[in-house]
C-alpha cells in the first residue's frame, strides 16, 4: 500500500471495524534467498553497498567501500517519493551490479530496497549486525570513564575521559598465570617500561644510571617507523554520546586521544537540570563496540 492506513481513510476506501477470521491452515515458508545477502557475498566485494543509516551511525563505522544513502531520502512524509525522485537520489549506483542495502538491524533499509526495486535494480538486503557477528573480536574494552566536574552547572565545560585497553592484556593481567603467587622473585615496573619513569622523550636503556629499563628489547628503543606502523594497524577511535533524562540524544561528540588508550573532550552543558547518561562508542579496523550508559553527569541550575 502506498501511503498509511490515515491516507486510505482519506481517499474514501472500505474501512472495517471486525476482525478478519480466516480458516486454519498448515503454513510451510519459503525464503527467497535471492532478497537476502549473506556475508560471503557481501565479503567478496562485487556487489554495490548502499548504508540506508543515518550519516551520524554511519560516521562511526560502516561496511568498506558503502555508500551513505540514509531510508529517509526515498521518503515524502509516510509516502515513497516519485519515479523520478528516486531515480535522482540513486543516480550513482549502477545497474550493472547488485545492490546490498543495509541498517542496523534491516528493518529500515526494506524502506531502500523496495525503492530501489522499484527502479529494477538487483536488490538484496543485509544488516550492519550480521556485519559484524562475522568480524574478529573488538578486542578492547573500557577501563574507566569519568566525568569533571560531576554535578556540573548549565552552560559549564565537562572534561569526558575514556580510558580503552586491550581486552587480551587485562584478562592476562586477571589471570592466575599472570600474577605470582609462589614466592618468586617478582620485577616491579614503575611508570613506563618503554620510556622510562613518564619521560615522552627519552626510552628506557640498558646503560641508564636512573634503573629504569626497556622490558623485551635489549633496552634498544623502537624506531618511530616501527611505533606508527603498530597504531596504524589498530587505529582506534571514540565518540561519547549523551542522551537526554528521557533517553533521546542531546549530543555526540569525538573523543581525541591524548595518551595511549586515553580519551577526551569537552561536553558544554547547555542543557536543562537533570541526569544525562553517557555511552561510548569505540571503533577500530571496521569493527566497533559500543559501551552503553556507561556514565551519568548532573546538570544542575
Amino acid at each position: 500500500m502506498t501511503g498509511t492506513a490515515d491516507d486510505w481513510k482519506a481517499a474514501g476506501l472500505n474501512l472495517s471495524h471486525r476482525p478478519s477470521i480466516r480458516t486454519r491452515a498448515e503454513y510451510m515458508p519459503r525464503i527467497n534467498a535471492d532478497l537476502l545477502a549473506t556475508y560471503e557475498f557481501v565479503a567478496a566485494g562485487g556487489a554495490q553497498i548502499v548504508d540506508a543509516r543515518l550519516p551520524r551511525d554511519y560516521e562511526i563505522g560502516s561496511i568498506p567501500g558503502a555508500v551513505n544513502i540514509p531510508y529517509e531520502y526515498a521518503l515524502d512524509n509516510d509516502s515513497l517519493r516519485s519515479r523520478e525522485q528516486l531515480q535522482e537520489i540513486f543516480s550513482g549506483i549502477g545497474k550493472d551490479r547488485a545492490v546490498v542495502v543495509y541498517t542496523n538491524v534491516g528493518i529500515e533499509a526494506a524502506i531502500t530496497w523496495f525503492a530501489l526495486e522499484r527502479l529494477g535494480f538487483d536488490a538484496r538486503l543485509y544488516s550492519w549486525r550480521s556485519w559484524l557477528e562475522m568480524q574478529p573480536q573488538f578486542g578492547f574494552e573500557l577501563a574507566e570513564i569519568k566525568a569533571e566536574p560531576n554535578p556540573v552547572k548549565a552552560s559549564q565545560p565537562v572534561y569526558i575521559t575514556a580510558i580503552l585497553q586491550s581486552a587480551s592484556a587485562n584478562s592476562t593481567r586477571n589471570s592466575p598465570e599472570g600474577n605470582s603467587s609462589r614466592g618468586e622473585d617478582e620485577l616491579e615496573v614503575k611508570g613506563c617500561a618503554t620510556c622510562g619513569f613518564g619521560s615522552p622523550q627519552g626510552f628506557a636503556d640498558l646503560n641508564r644510571k636512573d634503573g629504569a629499563v626497556q622490558i623485551g628489547s635489549s633496552g634498544v628503543a623502537p624506531s618511530s617507523s616501527e611505533i606508527s606502523g603498530q597504531r596504524a594497524d589498530r587505529i582506534l577511535r571514540c565518540t561519547a554520546v549523551i542522551n537526554f533524562p528521557d533517553g533521546s540524544e542531546a549530543a555526540r561528540m569525538n573523543l581525541l586521544e591524548t595518551t595511549t588508550g586515553k580519551y577526551m573532550g569537552i561536553w558544554n552543558a547547555e542543557m536543562q537540570p537533570g541526569i544525562y547518561t553517557v555511552s561510548i562508542v569505540a571503533t577500530a579496523d571496521g569493527n566497533s563496540e559500543t559501551f552503553a550508559d556507561v556514565l551519568e553527569i548532573e546538570v544542575r541550575a
